[in-house]
């Protein structure tokens, strides 16, 4: 089965928690937390699927915008943890895959150099616009999302363009662009 033929079930998962009716107000917003978080993994995993390897890292990226903006329109809180999570997941991927990429994209520009400045772009949007309203003033996930992995237990000393910045160094330091 193709990964394409889950967009059914994740459109349905979404109208379920958004139509869902019961009684009972804690069971209505746990029903909802559950099958939001389930309609998310679900495209997670159709954009890890469906993209060819160099890409998933930025359709997870733009699946985190997509989530962060629908919080807006909707006002639903867990939509902006959810794009945190997505958020977090394109991060670690463009980490650890895109970083490594040789291939060219078009000219001087390498398919690693494009990738992850969109994944830097994007966690550069959420860190400014995806961070909950209950989130502690002290410590948002965007906060976290926005320091890379080595620095989380520390968290100080970089600010939200490190992934772009080690990008563009890979520009400047590639052997034809001296």
């Amino acid at each position: 089965m193709h990964a394409l033929a889950a967009i059914p079930v994740v459109a349905g998962t979404y109208w379920l928690a958004k139509r869902m009716g019961t009684e009972n107000e804690r069971h209505l917003s746990l029903a909802r937390v559950a099958y939001t978080w389930v309609a998310a993994g679900l495209v997670v995993w159709i954009l890890e699927e469906a993209l060819r390897a160099p890409w998933i890292a930025v359709g997870w990226i733009v699946f985190a915008v997509v989530l962060s903006l629908s919080t807006r329109w909707i006002r639903y809180q867990q939509l902006a943890w959810q794009a945190n999570v997505v958020g977090l997941c394109a991060q670690l991927r463009a980490y650890f895959y895109n970083y490594d990429l040789e291939q060219k994209l078009w000219g001087p520009i390498s398919l690693r150099i494009f990738t992850i400045s969109l994944v830097a772009a994007g966690l550069y949007f959420l860190s400014r616009k995806a961070a909950p309203e209950e989130a502690s003033p002290v410590l948002p996930p965007s906060f976290i999302l926005s320091r890379p992995p080595g620095c989380w237990p520390c968290l100080h000393g970089m600010n939200t363009q490190w992934l772009a910045r080690s990008a563009l160094g890979h520009v400047c330091a590639a052997p034809g662009n001296r």
